[in-house]
């Protein structure tokens, strides 16, 4: 494959949705629509520098949506001519901030991040966000903003990656991986590689689709673009949900179906056989997202040339942190709690996330398990048979009452249907630590300690003088 081809296919579509004017929507919320309760995954240590040494002045969790918080620093530290703040993050699979202010202000200087733009990234909340996964970020501030809370918006991501790819056509959206619905694309038998001034059309997509992730990433339009020299097939997908780069977690393909042959093309940043991945921002969201090209040469569906290749039926997919579960969380541990106590609860949310009504299974959950006892379920709005209409949901709580010591967990599988006899099946894995309260160990005073030591020097005069 030629690959400067491809990285010219990027190059010019980027270029051209600059020139024109692409198919549009409203900048979407800064918060997604499948927002569900706060069930935090790490967070940042705070610490400031003052009179020279680094002193800790609190922890702030999150979860994986971004979400606004804020610290009071102590008045030594504002009250300086610069501010220097420390974010240590802990825990989670993922950590992206997407704001860091004093006040109103934001940093002068950055350091502990490769990115070259990390200033404008922590500047504003804008969904353009900076990686901070196992990182140590020193912040440097304008001092004397006396009264003026330390802000933070951020997000840690579960470690467990969840949900299903998106799909397009959003049909196959049940199922991704065996697609029933296609786009219907019939090559030029003239047509010219997209380097060519008449390549792509940025303002004719092939689909224009909206994605709305449950993973915590911003709603966005996921575009499609397709076209074809003599022996190449060329495509792009700009997925504007996904503004993290995740390594080979993210991925898109292009299903072709030819003469009831199907034969799948995948893209990732390792690999790139098929094509390109890329990181970027384009008129079409200000932020940065995941943008794939692909060259698929059109021997590989049995079509010697353009001309000979007949109608293609095309579908595609992306995938990446940014996904869609209608089941969420999918998994949640509870970390250390004392045996007969009961841990905080963790809210799960099952939400129709598909265009058309959701029925719940009758049963919608079961439980066998050994350990279903030690994790309870309460406050369920959830009931068998359910019908969701798209959008809606509902839920339960769910807690960890440990009866005994060491790792304790369950798994519990649910239902629902998308119509008659077409079930979806989901896991929800649970687990946490029972341990035991260790006595505590006795502390003295001084006094205490004075005391205690003339009791020993007497009981040791005491024997000696019985010897």
């Amino acid at each position: 494959m030629n690959h400067r081809l491809v990285i010219t296919l990027v190059a010019l579509m980027i270029a051209v949705g600059a020139a024109a004017s692409p198919t549009a929507v409203a900048r979407p919320s800064l918060d997604p629509t499948f927002m569900t309760s706060f069930d935090p995954q790490g967070g940042f240590e705070v610490e400031v520098l003052v009179d020279g040494s680094w002193q800790r002045v609190g922890t702030l969790s999150f979860d994986r949506y971004v979400r606004d918080r804020e610290l009071t620093l102590p008045a030594a530290a504002i009250a300086a001519p610069q501010v220097w703040v420390r974010l240590v993050q802990y825990g989670g699979g993922a950590a992206h901030v997407d704001r860091v202010v004093l006040g109103q202000a934001p940093p002068t200087r950055i350091a502990g991040t490769e990115e070259s733009d990390a200033l404008a990234l922590v500047a504003r909340r804008d969904n353009d966000v900076l990686d901070a996964f196992a990182k140590t970020i020193e912040l440097t501030f304008p001092g004397w903003l006396q009264g003026s809370p330390l802000r933070i918006a951020a997000r840690v991501e579960p470690r467990v990656n969840e949900g299903l790819p998106f799909a397009f056509p959003p049909a196959n959206q049940y199922d991704p991986a065996a697609p029933v619905a296609f786009y219907h694309y019939r090559p030029r038998a003239a047509g010219q590689a997209p380097a060519s001034p008449d390549g792509l059309d940025a303002t004719n997509p092939l689909f224009a689709e909206l994605s709305r992730p449950t993973t915590g990433h911003p709603d966005g339009v996921t575009y499609g673009w397709v076209t074809n020299d003599r022996d190449t097939l060329y495509a792009e997908v700009e997925f504007t949900s996904d503004n993290t780069r995740d390594g080979d977690k993210d991925w898109s393909s292009v299903t072709i179906r030819r003469d009831g042959m199907t034969k799948e093309f995948r893209v990732a940043e390792n690999e790139t056989r098929w094509g390109r991945p890329s990181f970027v921002r384009t008129d079409r969201a200000g932020y940065r997202h995941k943008l794939y090209a692909f060259a698929i040469p059109l021997a590989e569906v049995g079509a010697k040339s353009a001309q000979d290749a007949g109608d293609l039926e095309l579908a595609f997919a992306a995938y990446g942190t940014a996904a869609v579960t209608w089941l969420s969380p999918t998994s949640h541990y509870f970390g250390e709690v004392l045996v007969g106590t009961t841990s905080p609860s963790t809210h799960v949310t099952i939400t129709n996330v598909y265009g058309s009504d959701l029925t719940l299974g009758t049963p919608y959950y079961t439980r066998g398990g050994g350990n279903a006892g030690q994790f309870p379920f309460t406050n369920e709005t959830c009931s068998d048979g359910l019908v969701l209409s798209p959008g809606s949901s509902c839920g339960f709580d769910v807690s960890f009452a440990p009866t005994t010591t060491g790792r304790v967990g369950d798994v519990v599988p649910f239902t629902v249907l998308t119509a008659p006899g077409a079930p979806l099946m989901q896991d929800l894995v649970v687990e946490g630590d029972g341990i035991v309260a260790v006595p505590a160990v006795p502390t003295l005073t001084p006094a205490g300690v004075g005391l205690a030591v003339l009791v020993l020097l007497g009981l040791g005069y005491f024997i000696l003088r019985r010897s």
